[in-house]
């Protein structure tokens, strides 16, 4: 495990992304510094990073990335 680390990897290229990385938190849930870290240059790695609070919301991210061109 990697500190900040998303909590989960879509190893699977769309456009111009790479992969998407999924980070799971509560409703009160903050990202910690060394997550912010992560997004930070997972984005500026040209990839795709989102928070999600719910499993709709997670549905969602997952069929919105994967139905992109």
């Amino acid at each position: 495990m990697v500190a900040g680390a998303a909590d989960a990897i879509l190893l699977v290229q769309k456009g111009e992304c790479g992969c998407l990385c999924i980070e799971f938190k509560t409703e009160e849930g903050r990202q910690s510094p060394e997550q912010k870290r992560w997004q930070a240059a997972t984005e500026q790695a040209g990839n795709k990073y989102c928070v999600v609070r719910g499993i709709e919301e997670f549905m969602k991210v997952i069929n919105d990335y994967i139905n992109h061109p």
